[in-house]
């Protein structure tokens, strides 16, 4: 299906090549005939893709098939007749949602919601095994390949460093990776520990946010004024249809969950002896990959003369402060050995806590929500350019950069690079969308008072 209507401002093409149910006993039914929407759902903070269908029919199909969440949906859709590149899975259904009776029982209404095969497959069994001097991400890599059975994807798994002794605690599949992800280190020499496992129409991930950020922007949106006009379709292709700023900052909440700064104390019980880590934005930023280029915050100090990002010294202690039982300085006690590099137990956690928290918090403190024409070539975990007009009219002038005196500029804080934190492509009769969430630990421009990643630290 396609729409026909080139005329439009904003292109709502698409075609779906195929939308069928398929029953235990191998029985597929179209369900283009029915369909009132289509919605495709990728989130990096989500271990399976999902979706729904919402469905208006007078043949009375979930009689006649006796849906009970054995089904598959086959969804195979692109975002235009003439492009190569589709969005090709097929999904379990699991629910059965928001059925509705028409008044003379002439037809009914309702939404089949479905998921990866895998996530029946995580929730149905746990894991409980062993594993001694092994890297996390080959710990993963078993997983997915002898438990989860992850067959006719890709798994795409960054390395991980350390090895380590580990016993699976009898949790479900996704739960043992999220935890297992939580506390992997990458092995590119990428400051903190901020993995990730989501899945993508491409398969499987496994990659630090750092990774993730490194990526080429893959297109440009711009956010216009409404009265731009003459505009060929390639450019409302790229044009951002509505916009929402979901965060842009909370100077208190990034304070309170330690963004900027946070202590980390370890107890050494066998020991007796405590070991301090500290987390402290002002280091991290200069080290680390970010998606711009400035902090997003300045130098400026309170009236006792710190900044944000000031770590504790012995008048001040640090406002988080989060304290494990771990045994870092442990390493000659024989039975609490933990790999056959004498790894200590939980040595991780002084390395990947402090950093961990902060990371996945300062990911997302800018984040937004765009509306832009369908775009199945974007995924969950690819990076664009956004470009969004300062709304202050006399921003261009006197800006020789701007070329003209009263032509708007780019708004340093919302412009610039974001990572594509999730999206969901929303396809009905005549209309195509696809609502993209995005974050960036960074700012295009300087805020007043900061320096660039060079002269920061």
């Amino acid at each position: 299906m396609s729409s026909q209507n080139k005329g439009l401002k904003y292109s709502i093409d698409y075609f779906i090549e195929e939308l069928s149910l398929t029953t235990p006993s191998e029985s597929r039914i179209n369900l283009m005939p029915y369909l009132l929407e289509l919605d495709y759902f990728e989130d990096i903070y989500s271990n399976s893709i999902s979706g729904k269908v919402v469905l208006s029919e007078s043949i009375g199909l979930l009689s006649k098939t006796g849906l009970n969440g054995t089904e598959s949906i086959k969804v195979r859709f692109k975002k235009s007749k003439d492009h190569e590149e589709y969005i090709d899975r097929t999904f379990r259904v699991f629910s059965v949602s928001d059925r509705t009776l028409s008044k003379n029982y002439s037809f009914e209404k309702y939404v089949l919601e479905f998921c990866s095969e895998e996530l029946f497959v995580s929730e149905q069994f746990r894991i409980s095994k062993s594993y001694k001097g092994k890297i996390i991400s080959d710990i993963i890599e078993d997983v997915m390949k002898n438990f989860l059975k992850v067959s006719g994807k890709s798994i795409n798994i960054q390395k991980t460093t350390g090895t380590y002794d580990f016993v699976l605690p009898n949790k479900k599949i996704f739960e043992t990776i999220n935890w297992l992800s939580s506390y992997a280190l990458p092995a590119n020499g990428n400051v903190g520990a901020d993995m990730l496992f989501f899945e993508n129409v491409e398969g499987y991930i496994f990659a630090s946010l750092q990774n993730l950020f490194n990526q080429s922007p893959v297109y440009q949106y711009s956010y216009n004024p409404k009265n731009i006009t003459n505009l060929d379709m390639q450019y409302n292709l790229r044009t951002i249809l509505k916009l929402e700023i979901m965060d842009y900052f909370d100077s208190l909440g990034s304070l309170n969950k330690g963004l900027f700064s946070n202590r980390l104390l370890s107890i050494d019980t066998i020991n007796r002896k405590k070991t301090t880590t500290d987390f402290d934005y002002n280091d991290y930023f200069g080290k680390s990959k970010s998606l711009n280029d400035y902090p997003v915050t300045n130098q400026y100090k309170n009236n006792v003369g710190k900044t944000m990002y000031n770590p504790p010294d012995k008048n001040y202690e640090s406002g988080t402060l989060r304290m494990v039982v771990s045994n870092q300085t442990g390493t000659r006690v024989d039975y609490i050995k933990n790999s056959p590099e004498d790894v200590p137990r939980d040595f991780f956690i002084e390395k990947s806590l402090p950093n961990r928290v902060a990371q996945i918090g300062l990911a997302n403190h800018t984040r937004l929500k765009i509306t832009v024409p369908g775009n199945s070539d974007l995924h969950a975990g690819m990076t664009v350019n956004l470009k969004i007009l300062n709304t202050n009219p006399l921003s261009g002038m006197n800006n020789p950069a701007a070329g003209s005196s009263n032509v708007r500029t780019d708004d340093p804080h919302l412009s610039g690079k974001y990572l594509v934190s999730a999206i969901r492509h929303i396809i009905s009769p005549g209309s195509y969308v696809s609502v993209i969430e995005v974050c960036k630990d960074s700012t295009y421009g300087p805020i007043s008072g900061a320096g660039n990643k060079n002269n920061f630290i």
